[in-house]
């Protein structure tokens, strides 16, 4: 038995290894690594076979199956890369043959879909064995969007990019989920060109995607039987487990309160599932004494459980926790059927042997880490979820209860370390709202929602019983400290919190598991240089432009303060760049609140993101150029208005020994204010370290918004008639102003600020040409280094990483490159990258 054991952790350690590979070996090393591991269980078989002792042999048997797992895995890898689209393919007009995949995903007019491609072609030349086998496509349409179904067959012109790797700290990192998925290009359905059309569509149950049209159909009865889209969209994931049309205020309600899983499928509606379709089955087969003569009733109850509960695996999804919680029915039913009574540890690991010989990067799931870990917490705990034997119903009750607690108490005990390390968020209020969300959900609103498929009246129940429970789950999240924050950890210390909180449930006396509360400690206490990015020390600053599309945005910070310059656009009605990229950054960083958050200007692509980023981070001081109406300037915090500063020329604070300057605009433009541009209005900023040791330049950046030509010479102006002149524009590195636009970026601004490095803030692909090619060549012309964040990601810079005052001269073909800082995206981090 303890063989086994070892032999199944070595392959899920094999597993976790080559994942965490930046590069990936070759085929040859993969298939040598296979034959070696045949080769030593050959060697192990034969010793076996003829009594040899060797006392090597569970070395040699764990050696075997983390080169099997390491092997196999790097084999079928090559076999996914393989598939990455052409880069002469990429951003040009395709056309596309193929079958829809799981659930069409729609929001408004525009729905999301994957495509098992069946052919792909450009101008004729069809692409070969290489081309893409998944694909994601988004449609934006009218009447046809109702068509899409799954299963069909169309043929669609469209345009197809390969995944970008993550470009910020923090946040979800879309690469590898998709490469998880094994979706190697994502693209969109051109409107110009051939009319999409429908090749073919499945006419009878047993076709290929049968499973996913019978989820549709469903997720349509629940939308007609409920006419509440939030409370339709809630119940279609317990159902049929499409999560795609809960809201966002909805899953922020359920984030912090830490009763997400709740509302997906997870192990335990799966397992409820089972047990109800058993215990009828069971039922059914006692009134027949001929059939429980053939095969026992305990039997048919375990195999008909399992089955029954990876069926409606099927139906839901067949995601991870899912595949886990069969794939434990599977082995227990097994065991119990056999006869042989096995511990917990090779259980558990042999369900998770399946699930990543299924699906190895699922390991790299959030899902996977959490329904594993609470269910062998919950193993090694000796807890179960099953009734009591007591003489009365009231004994009974409490001791249900009291069961529900205890198991409750332990998973977040287990799981909020672990939250922490994965999402960087602790719910504080997490094991009360659980303990009201989990029975209601379970023995109400999930049993309804499911009953719903054969008499549709009970998802009306159910969503009445839902509307109220998201109410009361409402009004905890609403607590101020209803949630909090975590930084980003060292790789080394979330290992050691993960494990002193297994510690913490274990089955020992209290004396040994307080063995883990220094670990737990530091997470709470993290010190600040052991952060992703440390502050810096007083006198200097730190910078990060983010990645954000088409905007801008640009954290800075000091030994004790932190700004944010604009927070990104707004994309669409359920998402912005403050809610996906900048309050994730703050969240990875450690940056717990903003001491003042500017907004240059009202555009779309400067504000978009600033309400998320109010409701998610306290800000003391809002600095911008909003006018008095902006929803903005009335958001309310702690029932008063945001504390609003009006952004002028001439204003000059210090943080910290770092020096802050407004250069932009200035009193009179916003006597003006109807007759000029929001461009014109915008907030310009620069930053400047503490004065550097001799020789080297004293460091400071440039931010400059959307300010254009007439702004800039506006700047210039004001600058020649203060005292230091022109010289106290001069920056080490400058945001480019307006994304690169040809209405912007000067000579005479440029001469005047002098930068060593720009970035350009724009969105890959974005439909106004920025940056412009005349503006390009003027900064190449005075040998400014620079880089755009679609290929660079985030720009990070240390204001103490200034270079000496003369920087070399760079070859004109080197001109798209780093001269300071560093690029995110650049950094190697996996071979799916």
């Amino acid at each position: 038995m303890n063989l086994w054991t070892l032999a199944m952790a070595a392959w899920v350690a094999g597993v976790a290894f080559q994942l965490q590979q930046a590069t990936l070996p070759s085929v040859a090393w993969a298939q040598l690594a296979c034959a070696a591991a045949c080769l030593l269980f050959i060697v192990q078989g034969m010793a076996l076979k003829r009594r040899w002792r060797l006392p090597a042999m569970p070395v040699v048997a764990c050696i075997a199956c983390a080169l099997l797992a390491w092997g196999s895995t790097t084999w079928r890898a090559h076999g996914r890369l393989s598939e990455a689209l052409p880069l002469s393919w990429q951003d040009v007009d395709l056309v596309l043959e193929g079958q829809v995949l799981g659930l069409p995903a729609q929001q408004g007019t525009r729905v999301g879909f994957d495509v098992a491609v069946q052919h792909l072609s450009l101008q004729g030349q069809t692409l070969g064995a290489a081309m893409p086998s998944r694909v994601t496509l988004y449609w934006e349409a009218g009447e046809e969007l109702a068509h899409v179904r799954a299963g069909q067959v169309w043929r669609w012109t469209v345009r197809l990019q390969a995944p970008s790797r993550v470009g910020n700290p923090g946040g979800f990192d879309a690469a590898s989920w998709l490469f998880d998925k094994g979706v190697r290009a994502t693209g969109s359905v051109r409107s110009k060109g051939d009319r999409p059309r429908l090749l073919h569509s499945p006419d009878h149950a047993w076709s290929a995607g049968a499973a996913d049209r019978l989820r549709q159909s469903i997720r349509d009865d629940i939308r007609r039987q409920v006419p509440d889209a939030r409370l339709a969209g809630v119940l279609a994931g317990l159902t049929i487990g499409d999560q795609s049309a809960i809201e966002r205020e909805d899953w922020d309600i359920f984030r912090r309160t830490s009763t997400s899983h709740v509302i997906s499928i997870s192990g335990l509606h799966i397992a409820m599932v089972g047990w109800m379709a058993s215990f009828l089955l069971a039922w059914c087969w006692r009134r027949s004494p001929w059939l429980m003569h053939h095969v026992p009733v305990p039997v048919v109850q375990l195999v008909g459980g399992v089955l029954v509960a990876a069926a409606y695996s099927v139906l839901a999804g067949w995601g991870v926790p899912a595949q886990r919680t069969v794939c434990m029915m599977a082995v227990w039913a097994l065991l119990k059927i056999s006869g042989r009574p096995w511990p917990w540890p090779p259980v558990w690991l042999a369900s998770a042997v399946v699930v990543t010989a299924l699906d190895p990067w699922a390991l790299h799931q959030a899902g996977f880490w959490l329904s594993f870990v609470a269910v062998g917490v919950l193993m090694s705990s000796g807890s179960s979820t099953a009734e009591p034997i007591a003489a009365s119903w009231f004994a009974r009750l409490v001791g249900l209860c009291k069961s529900m607690v205890h198991t409750q108490w332990l998973t977040t005990l287990s799981l909020t370390p672990l939250a922490a390390v994965i999402f960087q968020q602790v719910s504080v209020i997490g094991f009360a709202a659980n303990l009201l969300a989990i029975p209601v959900f379970t023995v109400l609103i999930t049993p309804l929602a499911l009953g719903g498929t054969v008499w549709p009246a009970l998802w009306s129940a159910a969503a009445w019983i839902l509307s109220f429970t998201i109410k009361v789950l409402a009004w905890m999240a609403n607590w101020s400290w209803a949630s909090t924050h975590v930084a980003v950890l060292p790789f080394a210390l979330s290992v050691l919190v993960v494990l002193a909180s297994w510690t913490l449930v274990l089955p020992v006396p209290w004396r040994w598991r307080l063995l883990g509360l220094p670990a737990l400690l530091a997470m709470v206490w993290l010190p600040r240089s052991w952060t992703l990015l440390p502050p810096p020390v007083p006198g200097q600053f730190s910078m990060v432009a983010m990645d954000v599309g088409q905007g801008t945005s640009v954290l800075v910070r000091t030994a004790h303060h932190a700004m944010v310059f604009d927070t990104g656009p707004k994309v669409g009605d359920q998402s912005d760049a403050g809610q996906r990229v900048v309050v994730p950054l703050l969240v990875a960083l450690g940056v717990t609140q903003l001491d003042r958050l500017v907004i240059s200007h009202r555009d779309a692509d400067h504000v978009g993101g600033a309400a998320s980023v109010v409701r998610e981070v306290p800000v003391a001081l809002l600095h911008s150029s909003l006018e008095d109406e902006h929803p903005l300037r009335q958001t309310p915090v702690s029932g008063q208005p945001l504390p609003h500063l009006r952004c002028e020329a001439g204003q000059r604070w210090q943080w910290d020994g770092v020096d802050f300057t407004v250069v932009h605009p200035s009193a009179s433009d916003y006597a003006r204010r109807e007759e000029l541009s929001p461009n014109a209005l915008s907030c310009a900023i620069r930053v400047q370290a503490a004065k550097a040791a001799a020789g080297r330049a004293s460091a400071s950046v440039f931010l400059a918004g959307d300010i254009e030509t007439q702004q800039e010479a506006d700047v210039l102006a004001r600058a020649q008639s203060s005292e230091g002149g022109l010289a106290s524009l001069r920056s080490t590195v400058l945001v480019v102003p307006h994304h690169g636009s040809k209405t912007s970026s000067t000579q005479a601004f440029l001469q005047a600020v002098d930068p060593m490095q720009a970035i350009i803030q724009v969105g890959r692909r974005n439909g106004y040409g920025h940056p412009s090619p005349e503006v390009v060549a003027r900064y190449d012309g005075l040998n400014v280094a620079r880089v755009a964040t679609p290929a660079c990601g985030a720009f990070i810079w240390q204001s103490s990483e200034a270079p000496w005052a003369a920087p070399p001269t760079l070859p004109t073909d080197d001109r798209q490159r780093l001269r300071l800082g560093q690029c995110w995206r650049q950094q190697p981090r996996h071979y799916w990258d």
